[in-house]
This record gives structure tokens, sequence and C-alpha cells, in this order.
């Protein structure tokens, strides 16, 4: 099926977008596992599945920050994704990504955040951002597969609103450098190594080599999600399903 990407329309739009489900199923959850400098998350089966909608109600909420955004359409609204740019870290902060159930995985949430990237890169941003929470298994894998990677987590940030919930962020990289390193690490990791032919090493002196590993980490304090199609949802939800 085909779909067109175009601007969402706050007055226009709202009826449609507020009709989207949000709701996921998901059999597995993450333990958010730390050290005193590390986070990892640790996929949990669960006794039986989860069923996870969030509030459509908060896209249009005055705390809901986000400044643009953009429907996929075809013969109604399909999905939407919406932005904040933070201009002072370089960073665009997805707060909100939802695709209806029928239309997940079929390449909406993909387009969805490809429209997303281009949008950061024409205003400068270096990033994309976004915050989900640790039930968004489904979601977690679809951003995984468009080239997000975990970046943080906090399991004060929901208090009551989500008890028992933590918070996790994911974040992407817009540079070119950066993008084609990591493909080439899932390259390196993926594709079969042919057998080596041993060699003698020559004896090389010690030497104090001490080179900097440069890194990057994404923070923030908003909310995007969405649970998970090829394309993305769910939620800064929010960030969801899609």
């Amino acid at each position: 099926m085909t779909f067109a990407i175009r601007e969402l329309d706050r007055t226009r739009d709202r009826r449609a977008v507020e009709a989207i489900d949000t709701s996921f199923e998901t059999t597995t959850v993450f333990d958010v596992v730390t050290t005193p400098r590390s986070v990892s998350l640790v996929e949990r089966p669960l006794d039986q599945p989860l069923i996870k909608r969030y509030s459509i109600g908060e896209v249009f909420a005055e705390w809901a920050r986000w400044d643009t955004g953009w429907v996929a359409e075809d013969d109604g609204v399909r999905g939407f994704a919406t932005v904040e740019y933070e201009a002072w870290h370089a960073r665009l902060v997805l707060w909100f990504l939802y695709i209806s159930p029928a239309w997940r995985r079929r390449g909406v949430g993909r387009a969805l955040l490809e429209r997303v990237e281009a949008h950061g890169r024409a205003l400068g941003a270096n990033h994309v951002w976004l915050e989900t929470s640790n039930v968004n298994v489904p979601g977690v894998a679809a951003y995984e597969r468009l080239g997000y990677t975990l970046c943080g987590a906090d399991r004060l940030f929901y208090g009551p609103y989500m008890p028992g919930e933590t918070a996790i962020y994911l974040a992407k990289s817009l540079c070119a450098a950066d993008q084609g390193a990591q493909l080439a690490a899932r390259s390196d990791m993926t594709e079969p190594k042919p057998p080596q032919t041993p060699h003698p090493t020559p004896h090389k002196p010690e030497v104090d080599d001490d080179n900097p590993v440069r890194k990057e980490l994404a923070k923030g304090d908003v909310r995007p999600d969405g649970p998970g199609d090829d394309s993305a949802p769910v939620v800064p939800e929010r960030t969801s399903n899609g």
C-alpha cells in the first residue's frame, strides 16, 4: 500500500490523530540493569502477554512542547510523529510517534522517522533523542532496527504516573561519520571472518599509548514512544509503537 507523508496541521488533523489506537502487546519486558558506570536492558519473558495503551490525549496537552509534526496519510491518517528542536545542544526530541495497529510493520514508522531526521539535519541537529518505557519492547526493537541505540535510563522518571516502569532513552546520531562507524560495527559483528594465517609478530617495545576514547552521551528531560513497527511507535510516546 502507498501513503504520503505531509506536515501535521494541529487543527485539521487533531481528530484523526486522536483516533489512532496506541495500544500494543508484548510477551516480554526489559529489566534495566545498572552499575555505577553502565546500564543495560535484559529481556525477561512474562507469564502472560501485557497489553499497554498510551494516552493519546497527551499529544495535545499543554505541557507537550513539540512544535513540528508529520502525518502518514492514505485515505486517512495512519500514523504521525512530532518533534521539538533544542538548539542549545543541537538535539531533536522525538515527542510522539504512533502508528495505527493495522499499519505497523509496513514502513510507515520508517518513513516518518526519515522525515524527522531530515528535518533535524536541516535545523542543524546532530542527533535525535527519545524516551520510552521498559515495557515497550516492540518499540525499542523497531527503533534499534532503524539505528537508534540505548543512551540512558531513569527509574524515578515516571513516579506515580506509570508505577513500576522505567524510562529508557534512545538516540541516533545525524552525523555521517558516526552513522558510518555504526554500520561498520554492525557489519563487523554479523559477517563471518575468513580464517587468518598465523604469522610471526615482530617484537615492539612497550609504549605509553594513551589515546582517549571519544564518547557521546545524549541526555535530556522530556518525554517522546511508541510501540513498534518497522518504522516505529510508540511513544515519547511519549514515544510509541509503530
